[in-house]
């Protein structure tokens, strides 16, 4: 694992600083999950319940990853040497999991509502509309939230891939609505739940992966282990490297 020697007091202001942005990203995501969860009943839109479910998957991830940046500020003891640092790794993982489960139940469902001969009406496209930019603008403001500390650690980044990969679920949204109100074609709908959950399953695989490549401890990209092992044979009264990590 890489280690970092910034004092204990600074890592403990910068992790109490992430508390403070997830609790406020999690606080706006979850108003407007609850008027998209009516929302989509009153409307009927697929579209619009893709993402509240994605938006209820963001706001696990969010969840997690507040009481992670929590826990990852007790200081480690004799029993869990690191503290809770690797706790972050395992939210990721489970909130890519999550993700990618309710992305591909999306699809199915997109599928099954376009070719299966269930022709789902679109009860209020304005409220469609209205409610999509609304979830829109409140992406927007929880990634203002989150950007400058995105690179922080895994926990943060997750968070950050959540709520953007939400925000293009409600552009998603938006463009449905428009399209519907021009064509009158509600089929539209499907077609936009497909393309929210296309958008989530590379995500969450990706995250998902990183994740993994950190708990099996995997050697990080751009390094050469072999090069790592000549350079500390090479060095004065080395004899021999053996069994050598990196992660």
């Amino acid at each position: 694992m890489a280690h970092t020697h910034a004092p204990a007091s600074s890592t403990s202001v910068a992790t109490a600083a992430h508390q403070r942005r997830l609790i406020a990203t999690l606080t706006v995501t979850g108003s407007v999950f609850l008027i998209e969860v009516v929302s989509a009943v009153l409307t009927g839109s697929l579209a619009l319940l893709v993402d509240a479910g994605h938006m209820l998957t963001d706001m696990s991830v969010l969840v997690a990853s507040t009481i992670t940046a929590i826990l990852m500020r007790r200081k480690p003891n004799n029993t869990r040497t690191w503290g809770w640092a690797r706790l972050e790794v395992l939210t990721a993982a489970a909130g890519a999991v999550v993700l990618l489960v309710v992305g591909i139940y999306a699809l199915v469902e997109a599928g099954m509502r376009l070719f299966g001969g269930s022709k789902a009406e679109i009860d209020d496209i304005g409220l469609l509309l209205f409610v999509g930019i609304l979830g829109l603008a409140a992406n927007i403001i929880s990634i203002f939230i989150l950007a400058s500390q995105r690179e922080d650690n895994m926990n943060m980044k997750a968070a950050f891939l959540e709520v953007m990969n939400d925000a293009l679920g409600s552009v998603a949204v938006v463009a449905s609505a428009l399209v519907m109100i021009s064509t009158g074609w509600n089929g539209f709908d499907a077609v936009a739940g497909a393309v929210i959950a296309l958008m989530m399953i590379p995500r969450a695989i990706k995250l998902l992966h990183n994740a993994v490549k950190v708990l099996l401890e995997e050697t990080p990209d751009g390094l050469d282990l072999d090069k790592v092992r000549e350079h500390l044979e090479s060095m004065p009264h080395v004899l021999a490297v053996h069994d050598l990590h990196a992660s």
